[in-house]
């Protein structure tokens, strides 16, 4: 796989960080993502649908322990083509409570990393860096799933 460097998808690029940046404040009363998440699978995940249906069943898995959770994820592929997901996670319970259970659903997928968002750090653009460097790499709603 080719790595894209064309100045229009950078510039596409860093509009689509400034839209991850706002999201979680534009759609949850002001308030900002609570997790940058990354997470990796046990198991070679090599499809955008088999990674969907794990998000969504991690968000179920939430939900019956009423936590909300919405913000904006990536599939990014490596160049074996296996995928893992990097997210930016609004959540309505604290950061604490919210990583207890996301380890609790992960740890039976695979790894997670869970630091707590840090919005001077600019994790959004992290999100985006390889969005059209790879064909295959993507994004979209976790309210999608």
């Amino acid at each position: 796989m080719k790595y894209n460097k064309d100045e229009r998808i950078i510039n596409e690029n860093k509009e689509l960080g400034e839209f991850f940046r706002d999201f979680s404040i534009n759609n949850n009363n002001g308030k900002d993502y609570v997790g940058f998440v990354s997470l990796n699978y046990h198991s070679i995940v090599k499809s955008d649908g088999r990674s969907r249906v794990v998000l969504k069943n991690l968000k179920k898995f939430l939900e019956k322990k009423y936590i909300k959770i919405n913000g904006v994820y990536v599939n990014e592929y490596s160049l074996e083509g296996r995928i893992h997901n990097h997210c930016l996670i609004y959540s309505n319970v604290s950061f604490g409570n919210f990583k207890k259970e996301l380890f609790n659903y992960w740890r039976k997928v695979g790894s997670v990393r869970c630091d707590r968002y840090d919005s001077e750090k600019n994790g959004y653009m992290y999100l985006v860096k390889h969005i059209n460097k790879l064909r295959f790499n993507n994004w979209d709603l976790i309210d999608n799933l």
